[in-house]
């Protein structure tokens, strides 16, 4: 029974460090953009996605953690990409791109991470 605690709160901080890395991803990502391509004004509307695509990012992966199956996680995480890209494109496409890699790669980075340090433990500890 312990050893089940300890894997569900060693994936909650797994998932809960990379949602804080996601700010600094995003925040990083955002200087950048504007520093080599410049400010543009598309709008409220538009600068109010980025942060209703953390809440999305933020409920697709609370679903991914308690999911079983790899593959299950694997195709919501694609599901989660495919609304991100729907979304945007055709009218923002480099947000898409980039709302898109991020949300995926940090979602795989958590799932990746996950399996990762659960075969450590596993290995470690039989």
């Amino acid at each position: 029974m312990g050893s089940v605690i300890v894997k569900v709160l060693v994936g909650a901080v797994i998932y809960l460090l990379v949602g804080v890395l996601y700010f600094y991803v995003h925040d990083i990502g955002v200087v950048y953009y504007k520093s080599h391509v410049g400010f543009t004004d598309r709008g409220v509307a538009i600068g109010g996605t980025a942060e209703l695509t953390f809440y999305f990012f933020i409920l697709i992966n609370f679903i991914v953690f308690f999911i079983p199956k790899v593959l299950l996680k694997l195709l919501v995480i694609a599901g989660m990409l495919g609304v991100v890209l729907f979304y945007f494109l055709p009218d923002n496409p480099v947000r898409a791109f980039a709302y898109g890699g991020l949300t995926t790669s940090m979602s795989v980075l958590a799932l990746v991470l996950r399996l990762k340090i659960e075969r450590w433990r596993s290995r470690s500890f039989v």
